[in-house]
């Protein structure tokens, strides 16, 4: 099967110039037709989600997975958001479910957070876990500080349960960055003087325990937590 070049063309255009899109506000609107990859097809319902507008039904938009890295060595320093992001596309390449997606970690500092960074997704997140459990519906209902359910369970990449039970996050159930300034120095510091702000899949009683529920020192190596785009 022949990929369609003016989608690969579109696909290249938005992973490298995302403003053009951004700025002119505007979706390419593509025929759908056997021709299409699954790559194509997720950078067209990634052009809709962009500008805030839902992918037509015909696209079949997928689910976005979500998963935490099966490494738990990444300590405060983790080369600021930016190099989060780049850790979450590292571990997803080594996994077949998820290698081709592009993924961003679910992490914030003073003025930055994945309600500033993400798609928002219009369709559901789901976990990596063989039953493909569905986390929140879309965006909307992912940040909207009610309870993710209950039996939940987080996956890594590979599909398995994680070995660990804390991951970096500073970021509050809204996706926005936390107010206490626990985030390792954005981000860049291992110090053991500093603290950065977790989240855990291991204790489920509060509703934002998942993004926020403690402290570690910044030498602490913890996990983190990334969301398809």
């Amino acid at each position: 099967m022949k990929p369609n070049f003016l989608i690969t063309f579109i696909i290249i255009a938005y992973t490298l110039f995302p403003g053009l899109i951004s700025a002119q506000n505007k979706v390419v609107v593509i025929p759908l037709n056997d021709s299409l990859l699954d790559e194509e097809l997720r950078a067209i319902c990634r052009g809709y989600e962009f500008t805030g507008k839902k992918p037509p039904t015909k696209y079949n938009c997928r689910p976005k997975l979500v998963f935490v890295t099966a490494s738990s060595d990444y300590t405060g320093d983790l080369g600021g958001i930016e190099g989060a992001d780049d850790i979450c596309m590292q571990e997803a390449n080594l996994s077949e479910v998820t290698r081709g997606k592009i993924f961003k970690a679910w992490i914030s500092h003073n003025n930055n957070g994945p309600v500033h960074r993400f798609i928002r997704s219009q369709t559901p997140y789901v976990t990596t876990c063989n039953d493909r459990q569905t986390i929140a519906n879309n965006w909307e209902d992912l940040v909207d500080g009610s309870y993710l359910p209950l039996d939940l369970k987080w996956c890594t990449q590979h599909g398995t349960v994680p070995t660990e039970k804390w991951w970096w996050t500073y970021t509050t159930a809204h996706g926005e960055p936390m107010s206490d300034g626990f985030n390792c120095w954005k981000w860049t510091g291992d110090d053991a003087q500093g603290v950065g702000a977790n989240g855990t899949w291991w204790i489920r009683n509060d509703a934002d325990n998942w993004t926020r529920f403690g402290i570690n020192s910044c030498d602490t190596a913890n996990m983190l937590l990334c969301f398809e785009q």
